[in-house]
């Protein structure tokens, strides 16, 4: 099945961590627009593997990943690590630069920074060992000040950015921009000409459920900022990543967007080849 020039495949879809794997998966079976995705393991060699085939890139978050296990947090009250964190994605945006990834996209932070990540389960949220509530107006003012040092080097070096927005049901305080509240917030200290959003539509359903609002006020604050989706199916309660079905919540609002010159990015994990077809043919019904 050939894939629209929109579409776009993370490479998370596997399991299995070795990128070198997944990129000869993902050229046997002719899915060449690919998200270079945050799970896969340190390679020194991973320009010439990139190189190695003509796909079409994007590159999200931890792409390329460090040799550590650093947990990227732009929102980090520890200033080394906030500071390592706005370092490594302007790593990354020179990475994607010099690959001709067409977009980069990040993540906004977090209240408390991550103990580790979360597997178990299929729930892909992360672990946290404090829960500091009212650490929120902090965090995210840190984060302001991340993302504009971040937003001017993308300027600087002429590589476009979009912050992926959040959403989580059993870790709700722990995240930021999730509700149409931080939008706002975010509108009101940094001018919406230089902002781009990932809305990542698994997490939208997490948040309007714990936090009660309606997805399309939620959709039309960001509407004109929205440079890509990330869209995978979850059951409200977790991050499972799951693939599409007919009934997918995220498909409520993929019409609105049919139109819109934008990235749509199927985000999965652990799935087989055939369930992505699967998806692809729902998605590319719902658009039509």
């Amino acid at each position: 099945m050939k894939l629209r020039d929109d579409f776009f495949i993370s490479t998370t879809f596997s399991n299995n961590r070795n990128l070198k794997d997944v990129l000869k998966k993902c050229f046997d079976n002719k899915l060449t627009n690919l998200e270079l995705g945050s799970t896969h393991l340190y390679d020194n060699n991973i320009n010439k593997l990139i190189d190695r085939y003509q796909f079409n890139y994007l590159t999200h978050n931890f792409f390329p990943p460090k040799k550590n296990n650093l947990i990227l947090n732009i929102a980090s009250l520890n200033k080394s690590i906030r500071k390592e964190s706005v370092n490594h994605i302007k790593y990354c945006m020179k990475f994607a630069k010099i690959i001709g990834s067409q977009l980069y996209t990040f993540h906004p932070g977090f209240i408390d920074d991550p103990l580790s990540t979360n597997i178990e389960g299929r729930n892909y949220d992360f672990k946290w060992i404090n829960r500091n509530k009212n650490n929120f107006d902090r965090a995210f003012n840190k984060m302001l000040e991340s993302l504009k040092i971040i937003i001017d080097f993308s300027i600087k070096i002429e590589m476009k950015v979009a912050i992926e927005t959040e959403g989580s049901f059993k870790n709700s305080d722990k995240v930021l921009l999730q509700t149409p509240d931080d939008f706002q917030r975010l509108y009101d200290k940094i001018d919406e000409k230089f902002l781009n959003f990932n809305l990542n539509l698994g997490h939208l359903n997490l948040a309007s459920r714990y936090y009660k609002f309606k997805k399309k006020d939620f959709v039309d604050i960001i509407f004109n900022n929205v440079v890509a989706l990330e869209i995978s199916h979850n059951n409200g309660f977790l991050d499972q990543h799951k693939c599409l079905t007919e009934s997918s919540p995220c498909l409520n609002y993929i019409y609105k967007f049919k139109d819109k010159k934008i990235f749509k990015i199927l985000e999965f994990r652990d799935t087989n080849i055939k369930d992505i077809h699967k998806s692809i043919k729902i998605l590319k019904q719902k658009l039509k």
